[in-house]
């Protein structure tokens, strides 16, 4: 496998990382923007419903107060505890919508942390990432570098080796020139040849 199939195996894993993030990424902002929908929702549930139980309770307050007058001479002891209870009633109201709230605001909380630590994961691989990328492209430049030096060293063998078989040619030449110009010496001096 070539160095630039390699890259691009590489880069295309990245890719398909950089994907999975983002569809992770999207699925939990889905997720926690139904959760803020839900949450407002029920709060003007609640709202409503506090405001429905209020409102019956002042009117059946002032009838039944009414009545009281006029019926029973304990009529302000008793409407003193109907005050009280319609006010019990309506902090336990208002305290079941205050603890939903909370429990509504841990969830988001926890979704926040959620996405806030998928967001540094996210920051994490794309910085490794990056800095294999820049190693893969520094390691490619440093080949191509190489190579070139290769190119020349393997032209300058080449050259090398050609003058060197030029210059052997011409030592093996002067070799059998010696050697038979000492032949003749040799056979001129023995008579052999006359």
């Amino acid at each position: 496998m070539c160095i630039r199939d390699r890259d691009e195996a590489e880069k295309k894993r990245y890719q398909r990382q950089a994907k999975n993030f983002m569809e992770t990424y999207t699925k939990i902002k889905a997720s926690f923007d139904e959760i803020a929908r839900e949450i407002s929702e029920k709060q003007k549930l609640y709202i409503e419903n506090a405001r429905k139980k209020k409102a019956p309770t002042a009117s059946k307050r002032n009838s039944h107060s009414h009545d009281l007058h006029t019926n029973e001479p304990n009529a302000v002891a008793i409407e003193d505890l109907t005050h009280k209870y319609q006010e019990l009633d309506e902090v336990n109201i208002e305290s079941d919508i205050i603890r939903e709230r909370q429990e509504d605001i841990n969830q988001i909380e926890r979704l926040m942390t959620e996405v806030n630590q998928m967001t540094i994961d996210m920051a994490t691989e794309v910085e490794a990432a990056d800095s294999k990328l820049e190693q893969i492209h520094e390691n490619a430049r440093s080949t191509k570098e190489n190579t070139k030096k290769a190119l020349v060293e393997i032209g300058q063998g080449a050259d090398y080796q050609k003058k060197s078989q030029k210059k052997m040619c011409c030592l093996i030449w002067l070799i059998i020139l010696g050697v038979g110009g000492i032949v003749v010496i040799i056979l001129l001096s023995t008579g052999v040849i006359c």
